[in-house]
């Protein structure tokens, strides 16, 4: 649209990588300490990636939580939950609370993707050895 100036919004995508000599602690420091250098500088968004299979993202509404609690005006969000996964009711549930104590500052992102591993898919969904909703 001509004239139309809006800046340019930046945004995280945290994976939490582990450092080669890291431990899962150092990996979840490092994002806290991301996060607050994107807050003081201005970026709009910090998203967490729900990951599996040794990572360290898997719980990102813990990792929401304990991103909001270290920065001050930044949104934090999921770069997505796995909503197949999960209660919908229970995901709604923790995400209203989150936005309850960070008002506004909280965004809830979905994921569609599955887990290839049948083991770890059926710890999240134990009624089913992969997907439990397609």
């Amino acid at each position: 649209m001509a004239g139309d100036r809006r800046a340019l919004q930046l945004s995280v995508l945290d994976l939490a990588p582990l450092p080669p000599d890291g431990t899962p602690f150092t990996a979840i420091v490092g994002s806290v300490d991301l996060a607050g250098v994107a807050d003081a500088s201005g970026f709009h968004r910090y998203w967490i990636a729900e990951h599996h299979n040794g990572k360290v993202h898997a719980c990102p509404e813990i990792m929401t939580t304990l991103i909001a609690s270290a920065t001050e005006r930044i949104r934090v969000g999921t770069a997505g939950v796995l909503f197949s996964y999960y209660s919908p009711l229970k995901v709604a549930n923790v995400f209203l609370m989150l936005e309850t104590v960070f008002q506004g500052r909280i965004d809830l992102g979905l994921a569609r993707g599955g887990i290839q591993d049948p083991r770890i898919a059926t710890g999240l969904w134990p009624r089913a050895s992969t997907s439990p909703r397609a």
